[in-house]
């Protein structure tokens, strides 16, 4: 027999946290992970007979009884299992359960479930080597501002947080948030937003940001809700914040009004793609680049919808009720209502009632659809007592009005 190839006891014999049934799978996939690792491997003539591979350095004995480890107490998948055993090896260093095993306590007396657990160890298993001292400090903070037990777990395995300090780093972006906005719900409901953009950039370009915003004159009401809607907006290093501000402004949105800030998120460079091809889309429905440019102007967010979103859009208003180019131009916002919800809805009920001459047949889209559904109602289903039940049943959409395709609102 080749000396590389020898008789040797299987891994679960040296391991005891390695179940039978992950054994050859761990085994195999460490193999697999990375070809820097020398194995020893050891085969029999049969496939069901054991095979084993032994560690020829403690770093590789560790590996394999880190993979082990995350699957049969953690729950993480052997796949992912190998990856974090081979990426974590240095940084995580015990060789029996017991500190992991208190981690794991911990954090169920803390309320997670090993669901939770999983997730979060999955995303971040170098906690395992945590202290309770270290940890749950930081997870007793994140109560006290109002997380929920569900929504823990789920933002400390996207943010990263509970890497950093709490003192200098979690307290502080806290401190930032708190400063713009009124309540605790509200950073808690930015903190989640910001979640995964925290863990790849940190926060560090926050408070440069909104300093400019204040600087160029945004109002602390607009202020906050730019914080509170789009915080990860404000993660962008302040020189290339600073040309989407500066370019919002050369566009001539003014500073103190709300679409100021929907434009500079708009502008953002990770929707360049999106922008681009809803331009391309409103071209092909007739629309000039000075039609989308006023648009844009009046409703920022016209440019940012899915390529099928608008196309049906357009394709319902324009194609199908005979909308004019320019009455969307004058009311952009039309375009991102919910088709099936709203827009559909409404339009049905007025091609009903202008077919029976029982209003106006110069209704404008925007004053259709602008206005609150309990509006809409009492005055164009509810107000026609002879045939409210038949409107209704069309604003249900349970009687399709439209088997004639006509154009009755402008």
């Amino acid at each position: 027999m080749n000396s590389s190839i020898c008789e040797a006891p299987l891994v679960s014999n040296w391991c005891p946290l390695i179940s039978p049934r992950n054994t050859k799978l761990i085994r195999l996939r460490i193999l697999r992970y990375n070809s820097s690792f020398s194995f020893v491997k050891c085969f029999s003539s049969k496939f069901s007979s054991a095979a084993a591979a032994v560690a020829s350095t403690q770093d590789e004995l560790h590996q394999s009884f880190l993979a082990s480890y995350l699957i049969d107490s953690c729950g993480v998948s052997p796949q992912r299992a190998v990856d974090l055993s081979g990426i974590y090896a240095n940084k995580l260093r015990f060789d029996t359960p017991e500190k992991p095993d208190s981690m794991r306590a911990s954090l169920r007396n803390s309320g997670f479930t090993d669901h939770d657990i999983t997730k979060l160890i999955s995303y971040d298993p170098v906690l395992l080597s945590y202290s309770e001292e270290t940890l749950l400090p930081k997870i007793h903070f994140f109560y006290s501002i109002g997380f929920t037990q569900k929504e823990l777990p789920f933002f400390l395995a996207k943010s990263g947080l509970l890497r950093h300090s709490l003192n200098d780093y979690i307290i502080p972006l806290y401190s930032m948030l708190k400063d713009e906005l009124e309540t605790e719900r509200e950073i808690v409901v930015c903190m989640k937003r910001l979640g995964y953009v925290i863990r790849k950039t940190g926060y560090k370009n926050i408070r440069p940001n909104l300093t400019l915003l204040k600087e160029v004159g945004v109002p602390s009401s607009k202020l906050a809700y730019f914080v509170r809607a789009y915080p990860a907006d404000l993660i962008f290093h302040p020189n290339d914040f600073r040309g989407i501000v500066d370019e919002v402004k050369a566009l001539g949105f003014d500073v103190t009004k709300i679409f100021f800030v929907h434009g500079v998120h708009a502008l953002c460079p990770r929707y360049e793609t999106v922008r681009d091809r809803c331009s391309e889309i409103y071209i092909e429905w007739g629309f000039s680049q000075e039609d989308i440019l006023s648009a844009f102007r009046k409703w920022p967010q016209c440019l940012l919808l899915s390529e099928n979103k608008l196309r049906d859009s357009l394709d319902f208003l324009i194609g199908k009720i005979g909308c004019q180019v320019e009455a969307v131009v004058r009311n952009p916002v039309i375009v991102t209502y919910n088709l099936d919800e709203r827009v559909i809805p409404r339009c049905s009920v007025i091609h009903v009632l202008t077919k029976k001459g029982l209003v106006r047949s110069d209704l404008t889209l925007g004053y259709i659809l602008n206005q609150s559904e309990k509006c809409f109602l009492n005055r164009y289903v509810y107000k026609h007592t002879a045939i409210s039940s038949v409107l209704l049943e069309v604003y249900q959409r349970k009687v399709d009005p439209f088997k004639e395709l006509l154009s009755v609102i402008s």
